[in-house]
């Protein structure tokens, strides 16, 4: 009798396992739930989208991951990559990790803090020193904070991938000065934290979505806008500005992320091999990153630029009052934190 109410039980549990969606698909369509092993021959196919192109850190970055992961799960992974923005911008790409119809992105800071405003942390005007200053952030217990943040709206961080300053452009003058920039037409990501640095600085702040921005700079819709080397580089930012100024006002930071609903059904091994790899490859690109950071820049003169120094501290004086509205909201307790990560 025991025999026969040990198998009964277990086809009851074998019942409601299924019921229940053991037997639900991964992205690739089929697969074992979080934590689960492997099942013998079944491959699992991740999307990862992004905006930039091909001559974006961020393209090589993900080749090697894809490569890595390949090879370390016997082929039972693979990551596709889709550039350009071919699966959406970056608030899209968001919504889609959220829902479960996108398993990895790439997003720069300032969309994600529309979902999760304490990442706005990271676009403080003035916040971080340095490169050493950005890299330490990789791994550090704020970042850790700030990954629990966006784990509560579905979003698992693989790696914060930091790439340089942001610099100003316009083809009115050079601006070293804040009478230089007052008045400014200077189109900035559509963010809060943006908005009112600029703003700060006397500027006329113009939120705009970037395809936008070469039309409007060529026409005179707008004066200039701001970026860091590598995405002017990228853009070929000389063929529609004059004056390039190192106002260093903010980091250029993203973020690598992952849905927690569809990663989260790839078995617990293939989970971990996917996150220590992104960690490990994320490192190794944004150290050629900051190698490359200087040619960039040169890159600027090289084509025509007028590139100019900035007093700084003026600027730094004249953003206090953004970082001063950020605590109000959040408190200061990451940002401090960040802060002190400055050697």
């Amino acid at each position: 009798m025991k025999k026969i109410l040990c198998i009964l039980t277990s086809l009851m549990v074998l019942l409601v396992f299924t019921a229940c969606g053991g037997g639900a698909t991964s992205p690739a369509g089929g697969g074992a739930a979080d934590g689960g092993a492997a099942d013998a021959g079944k491959v699992y196919t991740l999307k990862l989208g992004h905006q930039a192109n091909e001559a974006h850190p961020w393209v090589p970055t993900v080749n090697e991951i894809s490569d890595l992961v390949k090879e370390r799960t016997d082929g039972r992974v693979v990551i596709e990559q889709y550039i350009g923005g071919s699966l959406g911008q970056d608030r899209d790409l968001i919504e889609g990790m959220q829902a479960g119809t996108m398993e990895l992105a790439f997003v720069t800071t300032a969309p994600i803090a529309g979902f999760v405003p304490e990442v706005g942390v990271l676009d403080l005007p003035y916040l971080f020193r340095d490169w050493d200053h950005l890299q330490a952030l990789m791994g550090s217990a704020p970042a850790e904070e700030l990954a629990a943040k966006m784990a509560e709206v579905g979003l698992t961080t693989y790696s914060f991938f930091p790439g340089g300053f942001r610099n100003a452009t316009n083809n009115k003058g050079p601006i070293g000065t804040l009478a230089d920039i007052k008045g400014m037409k200077i189109r900035v990501m559509q963010s809060d934290v943006f908005i009112d640095t600029f703003t700060a600085l006397g500027a006329s702040p113009v939120p705009m979505a970037w395809g936008e921005v070469p039309t409007s700079l060529q026409q005179g819709t707008i004066d200039g806008q701001e970026n860091p080397n590598l995405v002017n580089v990228q853009n070929n930012i000389w063929e529609y500005q004059k004056y390039y100024s190192l106002t260093q006002h903010t980091a250029y930071m993203s973020v690598l992320l992952g849905s927690q609903k569809l990663i989260g059904e790839l078995p617990q091994e293939y989970q971990d091999i996917l996150m220590e790899t992104a960690i490990e490859v994320c490192a190794k690109h944004v150290q050629q990153a900051r190698d490359d950071d200087p040619f960039l820049q040169q890159q600027m003169s090289d084509n025509g630029m007028n590139v100019n120094e900035v007093n700084l501290e003026e600027f730094q004086a004249a953003t206090a009052s953004v970082r001063d509205k950020f605590t109000a909201n959040y408190g200061s307790g990451i940002m401090d934190e960040i802060l002190a990560l400055a050697k």
